[in-house]
């Protein structure tokens, strides 16, 4: 009835350490406020305290600690859900320390240093002195992201200068511990050790030493075994024997772009911390360190030079199990930056992930930026470096395994990414804004009339031009629906105004029955001025046999219109509206059309096409695939330059129709 009881006590607690609910009236049905927790078909025995676990790691350390074998709650349940226990203090001493993951304590030499972790002061643990002192100190650290390793003595920090040192000092390298800066400046700097100590022998100590010592080398803790058990313990067994620590089995490192990656986007130029591109770090049966990687841009020695874009980049990761988070920074050199061995510790948890954030400076265009230009940055691949295909990095790329020490290499061990979600990043000075206005009138009526009133505004940024709308016009007059274009029989010139479909037959030249003509002399004008815009219409005409909907009328001027910034200018599309072709039932929609197309950056011809004639005609397939074309205007702007671009999400088109009925 006892254990029964105990199990269930051992499930409220991991039931409620998961619900995030402390249990006082539990751990209260205790005396000590303690549970000795043992899994079954395992030798480790674990206490349990403010619902925090500490490994009783030997049989030494619980016969010491003065607990009983019988106070052991067996369980199938699993302890994974409780949080160890890191920060402890004893109840004789305000000193607060870190218990290191692999066994260790460390003082926080001072307050500053306890709370530059971002540790809570309600998150110490107070346990006996005696448990304390089964914690050897912690000695050896490193600066969180460097390579070099430290022996702390007398309050000071000694730089191991080769690991042949290391190793024939009978050091551990598991036994290491990353600091933040803060800890590690506190330590002043001590003589690095570049010779090994001498054995001891009675021969004196040669006079380099300066404080000799007789101390032996340091023995290592003997594996505890059944016979050490006592005689006291009602059912001691070899299974309850803490079992030696087995050789580390070397880790594995997953990468894959992070589902929270930029997607394709528009930044202005000047922009700063841009981030560009998450990747998501995965390791499995050990920890493991990122120590070096190479990043690459779409630089094209032919196309543009990107490095020109880019300013400060900025590498922010987790540093340590705490998730400390560190940056490293650096700029791109003919494409390439490279993070070499030492200069980086990304850490990556032990059957967890870490994130791994890109950000970067985007240069002005004073500076070298190039408006319209796409850039990315990503980690460096064999080959495809931005195809949807998976691929080995390079050996650039190195990774160590925390535990086992072994190193691995990005194309020597087939470390793999696809980098085919790295998106691309416009670069653009200036932005227009898009907006409809209201219509003169509203009623369906012959005569010159607005079917459409819309402002294009320039931000404080910079001037913008505009050389091409597309409009969605659809409706009925004269009882039949509207075409854009020319009727059946003489649809070869490019543009002579708004049918009404008679027949609905397409291309039947045959046919007898003509098409009404409803709107002719469509023009566009600035409406602040009166003036009309010089240009010229193109359609997209019936391309099948009862073809009723869906047609576009796209308007280029002559010349590109320039708004200043911080102005705007209003634009009508007017026509002529026939008597015959009003009644009731009758009206009119009209909208800037807005086209699902992707982002794009080009001269003014390949936005559009060849030309806009010739690419918008009455052929099938002949749906226009822009809505508005703009550009930012580049010092050297032209039709010719690449800061041209079909893209309405940047202020978003407006998708509200204007009707006339």
């Amino acid at each position: 009835m006892v254990k029964q009881m105990k199990k269930l006590t051992l499930f409220l607690i991991i039931f409620l350490s998961f619900a995030g609910i402390s249990a006082p009236g539990v751990l209260a049905s205790l005396e000590t406020g303690d549970i000795l927790v043992k899994l079954q078909n395992s030798p480790k025995v674990y206490l349990v305290r403010n619902n925090k676990k500490l490994h009783i790691k030997t049989i030494e350390m619980f016969n010491s600690l003065g607990y009983k074998w019988s106070d052991i709650v067996e369980s199938s349940a699993s302890v994974e859900g409780i949080p160890r226990i890191k920060l402890a203090k004893s109840s004789n001493s305000p000193k607060v320390y870190y218990l290191t993951e692999s066994g260790m304590k460390r003082h926080f030499p001072s307050p500053e240093i306890f709370l530059s972790y971002n540790n809570k002061w309600e998150d110490i643990v107070t346990v006996s002195e005696d448990l304390l002192n089964f914690y050897p100190q912690n000695e050896l650290i490193k600066l969180m992201g460097d390579y070099k390793i430290y022996k702390l003595e007398n309050g000071k920090k000694r730089w191991i200068k080769t690991a042949e040192i290391f190793n024939k000092l009978g050091l551990d390298w598991t036994k290491i511990d990353s600091v933040n800066k803060t800890e590690f400046n506190a330590y002043p700097e001590g003589e690095a050790i570049e010779t090994l100590f001498p054995t001891p022998t009675p021969t004196p100590t040669p006079a380099v030493s300066p404080t000799p010592t007789p101390t032996p080398t340091p023995t290592p803790t003997p594996t505890p075994t059944p016979t050490s058990t006592p005689a006291v313990s009602p059912t001691p067994t070899p299974t309850s024997t803490p079992a030696p620590t087995p050789t580390p089995t070397p880790g594995t490192l997953t990468i894959n772009v992070d589902v929270n990656t930029p997607a394709e986007a528009v930044v202005f130029d000047d922009a700063s911390e841009v981030v560009f591109t998450k990747y998501k770090f995965s390791a499995a049966n050990e920890a493991m360190l990122i120590r070096a990687l190479k990043l690459t841009n779409n630089f094209n020695i032919v196309f543009g030079d990107y490095d020109d874009n880019l300013g400060l980049i900025t590498l922010s990761y987790p540093s340590d199990e705490r998730g400390t988070i560190e940056e490293k920074h650096a700029y791109f050199s003919k494409g390439t930056l490279t993070f070499s061995e030492g200069q980086l510790g990304i850490y990556v948890p032990k059957d967890g992930s870490s994130i791994l954030t890109i950000k970067a400076k985007i240069n002005t265009i004073s500076q070298g930026a190039d408006t319209g230009d796409k850039s990315k940055i990503g980690l460096t691949k064999a080959t495809k470096q931005w195809e949807n295909s998976t691929d080995n990095l390079t050996d650039g790329f190195i990774v160590e395994g925390v535990s086992s020490g072994k190193k691995f290499y990005g194309n020597k061990d087939a470390i793999k990414v696809n980098n085919g979600s790295v998106n691309s990043i416009f670069i653009r000075k200036a932005e227009p804004t898009l907006s409809s206005s209201t219509l003169p009138s509203a009623v369906l009526s012959s005569g010159i009339q607005t079917f459409y009133k819309w402002t294009v505004s320039a931000n404080w940024r910079g001037d913008i031009g505009w050389k091409l709308t597309t409009f969605s016009v659809t409706g009925k007059l004269g009882n039949n629906n509207l075409t854009i274009g020319t009727d059946d029989l003489t649809h070869r010139v490019n543009f002579d105004g708004v049918y009404g479909i008679v027949d609905g037959n397409a291309d039947a030249v045959s046919s007898s029955v003509v098409d009404t003509r409803v709107i002719s002399n469509l023009k566009v004008y600035n409406s602040d001025t009166g003036n009309q815009i010089p240009g010229a219409f193109y359609y997209r005409s019936r391309v099948t046999t009862g073809d009723t909907g869906g047609y576009y009328l796209v308007f280029a001027p002559d010349s590109e219109e320039v708004i200043s910034k911080n102005s705007a200018e209003i634009y009508e599309l007017k026509g002529d509206i026939l008597d015959s072709s009003t009644g009731i039932g009758t009206y009119i929609k009209t909208n800037i059309a807005s086209f699902a197309s992707s982002l794009s950056a080009n001269t003014y011809d390949n936005i559009v096409g060849n030309n806009a004639q010739n690419s918008i005609s009455d052929a099938a397939g002949s749906i226009p695939g822009v809505s508005f074309v703009w550009s930012d205007r580049t010092a050297e702007h032209s039709i010719y330059t690449i800061d041209w671009s079909n893209e309405y999400r940047i202020s978003g088109i407006p998708t509200d129709i204007l009707t006339m009925e």
